[in-house]
């Protein structure tokens, strides 16, 4: 789990590169 200014980046294995990202600070 990264966390990117206000983001949620939830990875799986890089080799599937599925990569899934939440906004925290919705406008």
């Amino acid at each position: 789990v990264r966390a990117h200014k206000g983001y949620l980046g939830v990875e799986s294995q890089p080799e599937q590169g599925t990569t899934f990202f939440v906004r925290l600070d919705m406008p």
